[in-house]
């Protein structure tokens, strides 16, 4: 388990990563030709967290997607990245449709505060 957890905080910070992204094109290639195979192994139902019904690995990989899909990454790597969405969204049923929408917590907030 202690393995898991430390694959979960990779992923999630090689996916957070957006501004190095363009100077480690072949880390990010190596990256999503890994986790093809490594999520063909894993249940489903595995990678959600039962305490917040969050699926970690979706929301990583959102950003991931979000972030390589940007106007100067790497054509292949666009490309690569398309076919992973494509296979995740045949096995899992994941909708990456609207990555390129803001997650909620990066939505700014409004708080209404009273003059007095």
């Amino acid at each position: 388990m202690e393995a898991f957890e430390q694959w979960k905080r990779l992923i999630g910070a090689l996916s957070s990563v957006d501004s190095d992204l363009q100077k480690h094109i072949a880390l990010y290639s190596d990256l999503l030709s890994v986790l093809a195979p490594q999520l063909e192994e894993i249940p489903q139902d595995f990678l959600v967290d039962i305490v917040a019904s969050n699926n970690f690995i979706f929301q990583s990989l959102r950003k991931l997607f979000r972030n390589i899909n940007t106007d100067g990454t790497n054509g292949r790597l666009k490309a690569k990245a398309r076919r992973l969405q494509e296979h995740l969204t045949q096995k899992f049923s994941w909708d990456f449709s609207d990555i390129d929408d803001e997650d909620d917590d990066e939505l700014p907030v409004v708080v209404m505060t009273q003059l007095i």
